[in-house]
């Protein structure tokens, strides 16, 4: 600004236009000494009890304008303000916030007034924050008319004195003090405490003694610089609880006292299913997500525990409720509700809240897991019980109250109610265990007996085990007691049946003896009365062929070839049947036996018998058992005599002996790609007499695969077989080890 524009400012100043009028009056009272001096002295009075009603002002009304201002209550405020203009003389008041006016009451109605500035600092957590400035404005312009009134006469003769005085004394005030005071005016208007500024200089020479505009200048730099330094404190402390508010897990919101929201944070709106602030930011939350009940009942606000606390200043923790979320459903919650005060006077609550889902779920787990072990003990008449050692707490399961036959709502678990359970025979025995148990660190398991209060006695397996804290300190056992006095009745009556099966076992193989003789006898009688008949027929059958052969027509002779047919068929049956008698009553004598070997014999046999068949024959080498050797013989005839008749039909015949291993299982097999068999028929495969083909396709009695079975059974094996009409056949057998080899 030019020199002439600050001289524009200063004639408009009203502190200049007051210190020229005062030099004025100051210079007319030169020649007017007394009326000079009596006016003055009414217009000192008048200002002294004005300086006095603004200082009155400061002290009564500044430190409660402050409070209002910084509780942001702003119908105290302007009720303040309007009771300070009320005063005589006190025109204008106001409270600035910076440059901006924030209350005001009143108006500048004189031309020349006095205005006070204070500053409104009000100390938080020890600390000063200037919340605003208090401007007071009081009018001169009824001091100065009265005044002007008795001065009329005066003015006239000392104008001429006046100009000139008032002349020097604006350009001295110019000089020395207005200027830099529209400076220091301008500066300060120019404040933004957001953004960084030069430091206020007045441009004068510097002077040796700072006088009173030097301290009005570091006082200003100086309010400055505590102002940045309170703002960033105070944005650093808001920035920590936006941190604290945006970083927890927790949802947080306030209310008011009216239950409308205050704030949120951002789990609380992804909680409830929100994105923005202003979703939530004033709307009445219990009607918003607090509305019903867990069962969908409604929930009254006047019964809401978040609104008591917002409106009575309470502290209120609920775990069963539900809040409600955008999308219609609900989550079961925790909350805590707090009440917020400031200056003593509630504001609200502030409610934390977590979403209990993930834990009731767990609950209820540990509920269904809790009844399923009491089903369990129950069905296994097993309970649990766990004694703390340091307490001598007892603590048993439902189970054991229902073995000791004890009601759990008139005997609590202790030692001494499971001590007078056992039967009094075993008590030491039991006391001893357990004790030897803690003792060693070494756990029990035995077997008691209880005492029950009709005389009764009932048996109990006991296993128990103890745990110690580092220092070896037994601090807490646990066991289990199952009753198994059913398993101890079925104990000693299998032991009175095996008595009874000894002597049953003895009686049947009496009587099993005592069969085989008689299966001996009828053996022999068939052997020897059977045969003797058989050959009469056969021989005297050939005789007559032989003889009268050509006196007798074809069908003659094709009964008589019948009749020899049938009596060496029959011959052919009664060694059959011998044979398989006498592998059933045979002794087993256990012995390595090399199978390959053994096979290739026989089959050799077989190829002497029919030298004219091409049959390809394949035995596995190194096929060895535990067995007896003749009835092993027995098997392998059968088998590979079988596959050697069933392959006859066949130009490039097949025959193979193996061994195959299944599930640690040796199996030994004889394949053939002979005509096969139909598996719909397999169950009667290995029947006596039971045939699959015809007698006019392969000869046969159909005994040698019962006799096959009945070796294998005999050495604790088992045999079947797999086949598909003309595909061949497979014949599977196993032998147990010798250890399992029936005798």
């Amino acid at each position: 600004m030019n020199r002439l524009g600050q001289l524009r400012r200063t004639l408009r100043s009203p502190l200049a236009r007051r210190l020229i009028l005062g030099l004025a009056l100051f210079s007319a009272a030169v020649t007017l000494v007394l009326t000079t001096a009596q006016l003055y002295r009414e217009y000192r009075g008048d200002l002294d009890a004005l300086e006095l009603q603004l200082d009155a002002v400061r002290r009564v009304h500044l430190a409660s304008l402050t409070q209002s201002t910084w509780a942001t209550n702003q119908k105290d405020v302007d009720l303040l303000l309007r009771g300070i203009v009320w005063q005589t003389h006190i025109e204008y008041a106001a409270v600035l916030d910076g440059k901006r006016v924030a209350a005001e009451a009143g108006q500048r109605l004189s031309r020349a007034s006095i205005e006070r500035r204070y500053p409104m600092v009000y100390t938080h957590l020890g600390k000063p924050y200037q919340v605003g400035t208090l401007v007071v404005a009081a009018g001169l312009d009824p001091i100065l008319a009265e005044l002007k009134d008795r001065a009329a006469s005066i003015l006239a003769n000392t104008a001429a004195t006046i100009f000139l005085l008032a002349g020097f004394a604006f350009v001295l005030l110019h000089r020395l003090l207005t200027r830099h005071l529209l400076a220091v005016a301008e500066y300060v208007h120019g404040l933004d405490l957001s953004r960084p500024a030069d430091p206020l200089r007045l441009l004068r020479r510097t002077r040796a003694e700072p006088d009173e505009l030097d301290d009005l200048v570091a006082a200003i730099n100086g309010m400055q610089a505590v102002n940045r330094a309170s703002l960033a404190v105070l944005r650093e402390s808001e920035a920590r609880i936006r941190l604290l508010l945006d970083s927890t897990e927790e949802g947080i919101y306030g209310v008011n006292t009216h239950g409308r929201c205050t704030f949120v944070n951002p789990a609380c709106l992804r909680m409830l299913g929100y994105e923005h602030e202003e979703d939530l930011l004033g709307q009445n939350l219990h009607e918003l997500i607090h509305h019903s009940r867990v069962d969908g009942r409604p929930y009254p606000q006047a019964d809401c525990r978040v609104r008591q606390s917002a409106a009575e200043g309470a502290a209120m923790h609920a775990d069963d409720e539900v809040y409600w979320r955008r999308d219609g459903s609900s989550f079961p919650v925790e909350y805590w509700s707090h009440p917020m005060f400031r200056d003593g006077e509630l504001m609200g609550a502030v409610v934390t809240f977590l979403d209990i889902s993930k834990r009731r779920q767990d609950e209820a787990a540990v509920r269904l897991s809790e009844a399923r072990l009491a089903e369990a003990q129950r069905i296994t008449h097993m309970g649990s019980w766990e004694l703390d050692l340091t307490t001598g707490k007892l603590a048993w399961s439902d189970e054991v109250y229902r073995i000791f036959e004890l009601d759990p709502g008139r005997f609590a678990a202790s030692y001494e109610a499971f001590v007078d359970s056992i039967h009094p025979d075993d008590r030491a025995l039991v006391n001893q265990a357990y004790a030897d148990s803690v003792r060693d660190h070494a756990p029990y398991d035995l077997d008691h007996r209880l005492l029950m209060r009709d005389g009764r006695i009932k048996y109990v397996r006991e296993i128990c085990e103890t745990y110690y804290d580092d220092n070896g300190k037994p601090i807490r056992s646990l066991g289990t007691v199952q009753d198994i006095t059913d398993i101890k009745q079925a104990e000693a009556e299998l032991q009175r049946y095996r008595l009874h099966l000894e002597d049953m076992v003895a009686n049947r193989t009496a009587a099993l003896n005592t069969v085989n003789r008689e299966l001996e006898s009828f053996a022999y009688s068939v052997s020897h009365d059977l045969r003797g008949p058989l050959r009469g027929i056969d021989g005297f059958s050939q005789a007559l062929s032989e003889d009268y052969g050509d006196k007798l027509d074809a069908t003659g002779r094709d009964y008589l070839r019948r009749v020899r047919a049938a009596a060496q068929r029959m011959g052919q049956i009664i060694d059959d049947l011998l044979r398989l008698s006498r592998v059933s009553r045979a002794p087993l004598q256990a012995a390595p036996v090399d199978l390959s070997t053994l096979a290739r014999d026989i089959l050799g046999h077989l190829r002497e018998g029919r030298p004219d068949r091409q049959v390809t024959v394949q035995v596995q080498d190194d096929l060895e058992a535990e067995c007896d050797p003749g009835l092993l013989r027995v098997v392998l005839e059968n088998l590979l005599g079988n596959a050697w008749k069933y392959t006859g039909k066949q130009e490039a015949a097949r025959i193979e002996f193996g061994r195959t291993r299944q599930d640690g299982e040796d199996i030994f097999f004889v394949r053939d790609n002979g005509v096969g068999f139909d598996m719909q028929y397999a169950d009667k495969l290995f029947g006596a007499f039971q045939r699959l083909h015809h007698p006019s396709e392969f000869e046969g009695t159909g005994i040698g695969l019962a006799t096959v079975q009945r070796v294998v059974h005999r050495h604790g094996g088992r045999a079947w077989a797999e086949s598909q009409p003309g595909q061949g056949a497979v014949v599977y057998f196993t032998l147990a080890a010798p250890a399992k080899i029936s005798l």
